[in-house]
């Protein structure tokens, strides 16, 4: 049997992790509405990409901060000029700001992040940026056609897979159902609100106990 590639030290880019898409996901489609019933008013999209949720969110959501990496800022600033209720943040600054949020979406972002570390930091950092009663909101994709049929020749890198895009790599973690809950239960508190499970798509809505 060949060993699988293993690539040292691959120049992994976040920005182009994902298909390019369009149509809003379900998931927000689903779960703003709820969350807005909820008296959710503020909220911050971590790795907000092509703005594809925007329009959903800004139905739903009096204030809105879109968090990307710096690059993605720059290129995102046109599209949302003139909106004083949307802040564009990077990642960085989002991990310095002291704003507390009565939501936090991560939509089909986990699943790209490439070190297991740094992506269970960010959970804990979200669960810390929600108030009491507060939302987190988390989908990611589960064993889609476009990765399975690639993913015996992928080369390996730390807990998943690299996909080649260009010159560098994405990267594209596939997740099982426990393994995906279990880094939302290592905060302590959280709660499983709502969660569904929508074309190949684990989608979960945890809450931070209490009340405004």
């Amino acid at each position: 049997m060949a060993k699988r590639k293993i690539v040292r030290n691959p120049d992994i880019r976040v920005e182009s992790s994902a298909p390019s898409q369009r149509q809003s996901a379900f998931s927000v489609r689903w779960s703003a509405p709820i969350l807005a019933k909820e008296g959710v008013t503020n909220i911050a999209d971590f790795g907000s990409g092509t703005l594809r949720n925007l329009r959903v969110q800004e139905k739903n959501f009096d204030e809105i901060v879109l968090v990307e990496t710096e690059i993605k800022c720059k290129s995102l600033q046109g599209e949302v000029a003139g909106k004083n209720h949307i802040r564009l943040q990077s990642t960085r600054a989002f991990q310095d700001d002291q704003t507390i949020y009565d939501a936090i979406f991560f939509i089909s972002v986990l699943h790209i992040i490439p070190d297991p570390k740094y992506r269970q930091r960010v959970v804990k950092m979200a669960a810390a940026k929600i108030r009491p009663g507060g939302f987190i909101v988390v989908d990611v994709p589960q064993s889609e056609t476009y990765y399975n049929r690639r993913l015996k020749k992928l080369p390996r890198h730390k807990d998943s897979y690299l996909l080649r895009w260009g010159s560098h790599y994405t990267f594209y973690k596939n997740f099982y159902c426990n393994e995906f809950d279990a880094m939302f239960q290592k905060i302590p508190s959280l709660q499983l609100f709502q969660k569904i499970h929508y074309c190949k798509h684990l989608i979960r809505i945890w809450k931070m106990p209490g009340s405004r």
